[in-house]
């Protein structure tokens, strides 16, 4: 069954390790993908604000990198959903953290093929504010960090606005409790949390409370389950497990989130210790859904439903 992914961290990755994507030593790459059966894969550009000088030019150079690595192995690059190819394996480019594209820039960005963008990580911006704080991760309670009082800035008003204006998909994960509420107030489309889960199930600052999937259910949007072992369950062990991932797909769906639920792992982006290896071994986390799940609602959660919020949104 196909597979779209809404974030992964491989672009950046290959990147700073001068590996390619044809095969390699990460979560993801062609081959894996094959097997996996993957359609369409989100590439994220992550720069650590704390730690890289002159962040636009260097996603520029790593735009250019992945640029070549799906050229030089023939996949298919997404702009707009028409491009979609559904006989081969497709990417598509996002930035994680808006600090990287300035809002003057922000059109030269969408023009390179930029089609997501997240508006924080872990640390303030000129957008607004995360959940977690980035310089304070050291515990669990440190995890467990919620804001509800600050979310967009003035200035990250008139950013999503023109993200909007520019067909550039609004992704709310990392975001504050009160960004979210924000983001729905001050838009009209549809919008994702691409790597995000559920509250109530892990209680962590990264996954949303029930009011905020409720309301983004109702709004279209979608949450991509993140495979995170520290986002999708209580153990010590960092061991992500399908279990633990199909407890919030479970949760959600009690919540009505049908057509509103896809998958953001993260692969690439986390230290946790998967179950399923890598991505070459999605199809295991499709077997389990079928035991439980008509086809037709697993092929929402597989691909179905991302692709319906693109198509609304990518034009």
């Amino acid at each position: 069954m196909k597979i779209v992914d809404m974030h992964c961290d491989t672009i950046v990755q290959m990147y700073n390790t001068n590996q390619h994507l044809n095969t390699n030593n990460l979560h993801i790459d062609l081959e894996k993908m094959k097997k996996g059966d993957y359609l369409l894969q989100n590439m994220a550009i992550f720069l650590d604000c704390r730690k890289v000088d002159q962040m636009p030019k260097l996603a520029k150079d790593i735009i250019n990198f992945y640029n070549q690595e799906t050229s030089i192995n023939n996949i298919n690059r997404v702009y707009k959903y028409s491009d979609i190819k559904m006989n081969q394996i497709n990417t598509m480019l996002t930035i994680e953290d808006s600090a990287i594209v300035p809002y003057q820039e922000l059109k030269e960005f969408h023009d390179l093929g930029v089609r997501m963008i997240t508006l924080t990580w872990n640390y303030i911006n000129e957008v607004g504010y995360p959940n977690l704080d980035g310089d304070n991760l050291k515990t669990k309670d440190d995890l467990r960090r919620v804001d509800n009082l600050n979310g967009l800035k003035p200035h990250g008003i008139d950013y999503i606005k023109k993200m909007e204006d520019l067909n550039i998909i609004i992704d709310v994960s990392h975001g504050s409790n009160k960004i979210v509420e924000d983001v729905l107030l001050n838009t009209k489309k549809p919008f994702v949390a691409s790597h995000s889960n559920c509250f109530s199930v892990t209680e962590v600052g990264r996954n949303l409370n029930d009011n905020l999937l409720e309301k983004l259910i109702q709004r279209e949007c979608v949450i991509g389950i993140n495979f995170c072992s520290e986002f999708i369950s209580d153990r010590n062990d960092k061991v992500s497990t399908i279990a633990d991932i199909i407890k919030h797909i479970d949760y959600m769906l009690d919540l009505g989130g049908e057509n509103s639920i896809g998958f953001g792992a993260d692969l690439d982006g986390i230290n946790s210790k998967l179950e399923i290896k890598d991505s070459s071994n999605m199809q295991e986390i499709v077997n389990a859904l079928e035991k439980r799940y008509s086809k037709s609602l697993v092929r929402k959660i597989c691909s179905e439903n991302v692709l319906s919020m693109y198509e609304k949104v990518l034009e």
